[in-house]
């Protein structure tokens, strides 16, 4: 077979063209002596599986007719004439033997002496009722005889496939000798490429990294957050608990009503100071809300009353789309106020910031089995480079002193521990879009009850 001229390196590439070849032809002669060794494994597996389900069959049948009250003799007598009227098996033989080992009846010659005592080609079955045991032995001369049909089967298969791997094994030397070249340049061109992949994973690794360490110095933030609010919660309970108690007090013993009105909001504003630090307190610590089920409507007015003040002030309007007949929600009053306070004031600051009159819609509807709430503004949208950290705590787009970056993160934590979802829906020019959702809830609507201080 002519080979192409290459370089003055021919001769150890010709060399090793041949080598493969013949590797080839090798790895072709093991196949097939595997193809026979499994071919000799799998008669014999089918030979003792035989002899087992004989052996048994023909234990069931004497066990039969034994119970059935026919006498011993006679169902030998029986046996063995109908193992005569059959077949003579070269194979093998059936016998019947007692516990002494005496042959009761056979059928097949007995030319390999008794029964071996321990032997893969024998099965022995019990017949419960007797001392009898039915025995089925296959010689090993036949399954000599069987295993070297197979592998001549094999072999005679195995010749010209091993001729047709040795011819596949030259055609592919020599077309490995003509394109040597060619494959030097392509593994030049893929180590370059393979280079190029592995500087951009590098990066990649070093950019993960440096997310990674932001990740943690913001967890350990967000463990001194929770130290700050514990202490806080502790200091700021004792003369909430007073300012209720008084207010209170006072609101029972006023005559004029007027009075007696404004003692009673105060009460309720400390209350709901109570109730907010026992909800970031709670936030801090991780811990599950404490849900009702509830009126998302009226969850959503109790929000916007709070900030109302703050968006006249900003010259900013309010418009509530509030569906009707909406399902309750199981929900943390609180929790969920705040998310629609939060919401609410970063639109109103979206709006201040652009220094222009402008408009937040707070709409509630059903959509897709859950109760949904979108807040949109029409103010000059969000940045691209922040669209992705929005959620992330102490993350803020605010100037200096008018945000924590804690406010949508700790919406993300409240919706999200209620079993819903939150996030930005749309942003741009025309303005920017919020949406939570929250689960349908099955059961009555419970009547809000007051905060409590807590410790």
């Amino acid at each position: 077979m002519d080979l192409p001229e290459l370089h003055p390196g021919r001769g150890l590439v010709v060399r090793t063209a041949v080598a493969i070849a013949l590797a080839v032809t090798v790895i072709g002669g093991l196949g097939m002596w595997v193809v026979s060794t499994s071919s000799a494994s799998s008669l014999r597996a089918q030979i003792e599986d035989s002899n087992r389900r004989q052996a048994d069959r023909l234990a069931a049948i004497l066990e039969r007719e034994v119970a059935s009250g026919i006498g011993q003799d006679q169902v030998l007598e029986a046996l063995q004439k109908s193992l005569e009227a059959g077949p003579v098996d070269e194979a093998g033989y059936v016998c019947v033997m007692d516990a002494e080992g005496a042959t009761l009846c056979q059928r097949g010659s007995m030319a390999e002496s008794t029964v071996p005592a321990a032997s893969s080609m024998v099965h022995r079955t019990p017949v419960h009722g007797t001392n009898w045991t039915v025995c089925v032995h296959t010689f090993e001369a036949y399954l000599r005889d069987r295993l070297t049909a197979v592998r001549r089967s094999v072999l005679r298969l195995g010749i010209p496939v091993g001729v047709l791997i040795a011819l596949l094994g030259t055609a592919a030397a020599r077309w490995a000798v003509r394109g040597y070249e060619r494959r030097i340049e392509e593994a030049n061109r893929d180590l370059e490429t393979r280079v190029a992949a592995r500087t951009s994973d590098l990066e990649r690794a070093l950019r993960d990294l440096s997310a990674a360490q932001e990740s943690l110095v913001r967890n350990e933030k967000m463990v001194l957050l929770g130290q700050l609010v514990g202490s806080l919660a502790h200091e700021l309970n004792n003369p909430l608990t007073a300012v209720i108690g008084y207010a209170s007090l006072a609101r029972m013993r006023e005559k004029d009503p007027a009075v007696a009105l404004q003692m009673a909001e105060i009460q309720k504003a400390a209350e709901r100071c109570a109730a907010l630090i026992r909800t970031f307190l709670s936030f801090a610590r991780n811990q599950p809300p404490t849900p009702s089920v509830r009126d998302l409507n009226a969850i959503i007015l109790d929000a916007t009353r709070l900030i109302d003040g703050k968006l006249r002030s900003s010259r900013v309007t309010l418009e509530l789309r509030l569906g009707d007949g909406l399902p309750p929600v199981k929900a943390d009053p609180l929790q969920i106020e705040q998310v629609v306070v939060n919401l609410v004031n970063n639109a109103r600051q979206a709006l201040e910031g652009a220094k222009r009159r402008g408009t937040v819609t707070v709409r509630s509807a059903v959509e897709d089995g859950h109760l949904a709430v979108h807040v949109s503004d029409d103010g000059p949208g969000l940045p691209e480079s922040v669209r992705a950290h929005l959620f992330e705590p102490f993350h803020t787009t605010k100037a200096e002193g008018q945000g924590t970056g804690l406010g949508l993160s700790i919406c993300r934590r409240f919706v999200e521990a209620h079993g819903g979802r939150i996030a930005l829906e749309r942003t741009g020019p025309e303005g920017t879009e919020f949406r939570f959702d929250l689960p349908v809830a099955a059961g009555r609507l419970v009547p809000t009850e007051p905060s409590q201080v807590v410790s």
